[in-house]
């Protein structure tokens, strides 16, 4: 069963329940190890996006899978803590396309 973490830039929030922010980066990091994921939104650099979001996973091993600047990105996570990253310009495509890069 493939479950998703959806970040959008465009609305700048988790599941799209956050108020917006400026800046617009947006950045997954993942554990392949751990199956944790960090994230961050809103922030004025894509460098700057990524490493708030490897810090957010919390682990030494994480990655940064996906990033976006006034896009959606969502993260579908897998059995076996398989992933798959997508970003579109609407929820539903990136949604779309994370799971089609999930194994």
């Amino acid at each position: 069963m493939k479950r998703f973490a959806i970040l959008s830039a465009v609305l700048c929030g988790l599941a799209l329940t956050a108020p917006c922010y400026a800046g617009g980066y947006c950045a997954f990091a993942y554990s392949t190890n751990t199956g944790k994921f960090g994230y961050s939104y809103g922030e004025n650099s894509r460098p700057q996006a990524e490493r708030i979001a490897l810090n957010a996973c919390g682990t030494k091993d994480a990655q940064v899978v996906g990033w976006s600047h006034n896009e959606y990105v969502a993260l579908a996570l897998g059995d076996d803590n398989t992933w798959g990253c997508g970003v579109g310009s609407t929820r539903r495509a990136a949604e779309h396309n994370a799971l089609a890069l999930c194994p």
